[in-house]
């Protein structure tokens, strides 16, 4: 029914933004029509300090400025600039409300080249189309130094050695063509497909092991934060049965309305276990 009412009856359910997701920026109300069947965002409306309300496209960067940010968007003809405080606000807006997020510069920088179907070029930008309110990467978009922009599908398959040019690559499609990311080391081919496309080739442990742990405690800037246990990744290296790294994915247990939620649903990188300890209780 609803896959009927969306494609065939242009159905759309109205999303507003929260006053969290636009604080610290000169944003007074912003607005997406979702399409409930995909994801996606049929049409971005925003108001800024003179309320009038424009329609607008995905936003089309994030400028960083130490902590704060940018975030560039078109609406009509005109390429907007919105400020924001706080970069990370920032990166949310555009992921939620702007279905746009970028792998970080640092990373680009060590995987410098692509290939695709048999020709290498310089990699200088890779951003992600985002739908469901930031929540879920459709696809990726890479940009080389001769101008070219694809549209790419999303990694599903680990990160590989290349012994023969001793790099490590990211598999994917791009325009139905074969591509490679090809990185100087395991860590950046690693943050790139996670940053990219989420994909992270990590092996869940026992999903009974981890209802057990009913409450993680974490420990931030002289805070805690009570979080909830939702999965416990391990990623081993790929030329080695060693383990690379340790993930664990939390959700905010707390009960606060204030931005202590907007820590919910992370993954955090762990070291080895340090000891354990009985408490009371």
């Amino acid at each position: 029914a609803m896959s009927l009412a969306t494609i065939w009856g242009g159905y759309a359910t109205e999303v507003p933004m929260s006053a969290k997701t636009i604080k610290g920026s000169s944003i007074q109300a912003a607005e997406l029509l979702v399409s409930p069947a995909t994801g996606r965002a049929r049409k971005r409306i925003i108001r800024l300090r003179d309320n009038k309300p424009r329609t607008c496209r995905a936003v089309a960067d994030v400028l960083y400025k130490g902590d704060a940010a940018d975030v560039m968007v078109e609406c009509g003809k005109e390429m907007l600039t919105i400020p924001f405080t706080a970069y990370q606000r920032a990166e949310r807006f555009a992921a939620r409300w702007g279905g746009f997020k970028k792998v970080d510069e640092d990373v680009v920088e060590t995987c410098p080249k692509m290939e695709i179907a048999g020709h290498v070029d310089d990699l200088v930008r890779a951003t992600s189309d985002v739908g469901s309110l930031g929540k879920k990467i459709i696809a990726g978009r890479l940009e080389t130094s001769d101008g070219s922009k694809l549209r790419c599908d999303r990694v599903n398959e680990p990160v590989s050695y290349e012994g023969d040019i001793d790099k490590y690559t990211v598999k994917t499609k791009c325009q139905d063509r074969t591509t490679r990311i090809i990185c100087d080391n395991e860590d950046a081919a690693w943050r790139f497909s996670a940053q990219w496309s989420n994909f992270r080739a990590g092996v869940s442990t026992n999903l009974g092991l981890v209802s057990a742990s009913t409450r993680v405690d974490v420990h931030h800037n002289g805070k805690l934060f009570p979080f909830t246990l939702a999965t416990a990744n391990v990623e081993s290296h790929v030329k080695a049965p060693s383990v690379r790294m340790r993930w664990l994915g939390l959700r905010y247990a707390g009960t606060s309305i204030k931005d202590d939620q907007e820590l919910s649903r992370q993954w955090f990188v762990c070291s080895k276990v340090k000891t354990i300890r009985e408490t009371d209780g």
